[in-house]
């Protein structure tokens, strides 16, 4: 089966800021890559350092009464609740430290993985927000390849098993990259009637493959039946060409695109699987078939994957 793919980062991260401030500090570029760890913005130091250092000055007299009070209570000096007050001071004040270092902690910005800065989505020295878009950081390395596979394909199915998966460039489409499936979408898009699936493959060192580049899954698929029938094969009403008492399907050749007329038999027993149809025999898994205007194809007519 082929079907058309667009390429993706194995990992996408839209990076944020967890406080307010200025951007001082955005030495990154579009297209730069950065190590785990790498500075990636930071804003305007000074008001964050203030409130760190008038909240140690609280937290160490609260600390300082707190401990006085500690030493008076066992001389039985001072009344149970003094020290009870001195010592919820003691730890409001160390919640506010710990807040303010976090907020100082938080008005950096480090890169949680090595990759590409894809996007930069503001400028230096600008105001920015807490959870506003600062970069979108995109992994480097294995990327995968997202198709949309049409829900006639899966309707009634359990399990989707992919064997022999290549990723095709269409700006090297004299090289099979090998791939795997690493997920499959449980609901299916309401408007497009397709599941999307992820196959997972590792770029060659000799190819330049970036995300949005466009290509062609080649695979073959195994689609599992629910109810554990062996070889149950669902297609739509459309793909089916009746002359006479027989009835057709035209297979699509993987390599050349053309097409051949399949003779088919379908299931005589129980109702059909909504707008599809079971077949007996004339097809295997992963056949390509083509799922409308049948009528107008001929003998080896070409035919290209439908693209959303």
């Amino acid at each position: 089966m082929n079907l058309p793919a667009v390429i993706s980062a194995r990992s996408t991260a839209d990076l944020t800021f967890e406080v307010n401030g200025v951007l001082q500090e955005f030495p990154v570029i579009e297209g730069q890559q950065v190590a785990e760890g790498d500075l990636i913005g930071q804003l305007e130091q000074r008001a964050f350092q203030n409130q760190v250092a008038q909240a140690e000055a609280t937290y160490r007299n609260a600390q300082s009464q707190f401990n006085r009070a500690a030493q008076l209570i066992k001389k039985g000096t001072i009344a149970q609740k003094t020290y009870d007050e001195r010592l919820k001071d003691r730890d409001v004040a160390r919640t506010a430290l710990d807040d303010a270092q976090k907020q100082l902690d938080d008005s950096t910005l480090r890169a949680p993985f090595a990759g590409v800065i894809a996007t930069k989505h503001v400028d230096q020295f600008q105001t920015v927000g807490a959870q506003s878009v600062i970069v979108t950081l995109q992994s480097t390395g294995a990327a995968e390849a997202v198709v949309q596979v049409p829900s006639t394909l899966v309707a009634n199915s359990g399990q989707i098993d992919v064997a022999e998966s290549y990723v095709v460039l269409d700006a090297a489409p004299d090289r099979e990259v090998p791939a795997q499936i690493v997920s499959t979408s449980t609901q299916t898009d309401p408007r497009t009637q397709t599941f999307q699936v992820r196959f997972a493959f590792e770029p060659p060192e000799d190819l330049v493959i970036l995300p949005g580049m466009t290509g062609t899954l080649r695979s073959k698929l195994q689609i599992a039946n629910r109810n554990g029938a062996e070889g149950r094969i669902t297609i739509p009403r459309t793909a089916v060409l009746a002359q006479g008492n027989d009835l057709f399907a035209w297979k699509v050749d993987a390599e050349t695109m053309t097409v051949s007329r399949t003779a088919i038999t379908i299931s005589q027993e129980g109702p059909d699987v909504g707008a599809d149809i079971v077949v007996t025999s004339g097809l295997a898994a992963g056949d390509t078939i083509v799922a409308a205007g049948v009528s107008f194809l001929t003998e080896g007519t070409q035919v290209r994957a439908f693209e959303q």
